[in-house]
């Protein structure tokens, strides 16, 4: 008869409490495994008003102090079906070289505002809106230059200004009256690591720029058309 030594013994033991501890949980995959309900609609709330001078500073991607001169708001909307067909509403109405602050609401099937969700810390380095303008003549080639936009997201949990852009509140400025109608694509993307929002220096990309790498997994994506008014 063969015996088994004492260290063989020790090591088939310690091989058996081990398979008895079942698998260690896998890593979360946030590509697939959002920490958010699934948009399905969009709400867009516009109204005129003034920044403080000194805003339309390039390099300055905030704003804050806006001062609401016209109590009417405009509301567009945009809703997908379960099929991903999309129902777009009627354009808006903006008045070129003003400043709109422009709220976002997102809402999921059935009809819960998502907005809170957004502002976990988690999912405030993962979500950005970018605010893409395109001219009447494509639809496929953006014209950077027909608007401005600023962030002014302030966080409801801590009554403060983020630090990081998001684009839930923010404030836009169409900047060429000859070009109308024009189409403002309204783009969130769902950045899971190990992309960032941020770029190679730590800074967020321009609010009409967003880099491809961002781009795989995108969480809303409609075209709001505008009619510009001189």
């Amino acid at each position: 008869m063969k015996f088994l030594s004492l260290s063989t013994l020790a090591f088939m033991s310690a091989m058996t409490i081990l398979s008895s501890c079942g698998k260690a949980s896998e890593p979360k995959n946030q590509a697939e495994d959002k920490d958010h309900d699934e948009p399905s609609k969009i709400e867009v709330t516009l109204q005129e008003g003034t920044l403080p001078e000194g805003t339309d500073t390039a390099k300055d991607i905030w704003a804050k102090d806006f001062k609401a001169t016209a109590s009417d708001k405009q509301v567009f909307t945009a809703e997908y079906s379960e099929e991903g067909k999309a129902t777009i509403g009627n354009p808006v109405s903006l008045k070129s070289g003003v400043w709109y602050q422009m709220k976002i609401t997102l809402f999921n099937e059935a009809g819960k505002n998502l907005n809170s969700e957004f502002f976990d810390p988690q999912e405030m380095s993962m979500h950005q809106f970018f605010f893409i303008p395109f001219g009447p003549k494509s639809d496929k080639n953006p014209d950077k230059a027909l608007i401005d936009y600023k962030y002014g997201d302030i966080n409801p949990q801590t009554n403060q200004y983020t630090t990081t852009p998001l684009g839930f509140t923010g404030y836009i400025k169409v900047l060429n009256s000859e070009v109308t109608p024009i189409q403002v694509q309204i783009l969130l993307p769902h950045v899971a690591p190990p992309a960032s929002k941020l770029d190679k220096n730590g800074n967020p990309y321009p609010f009409n720029s967003p880099n491809d790498n961002i781009l795989d997994d995108i969480d809303m994506n409609v075209k709001m058309p505008i009619n510009v008014i001189q």
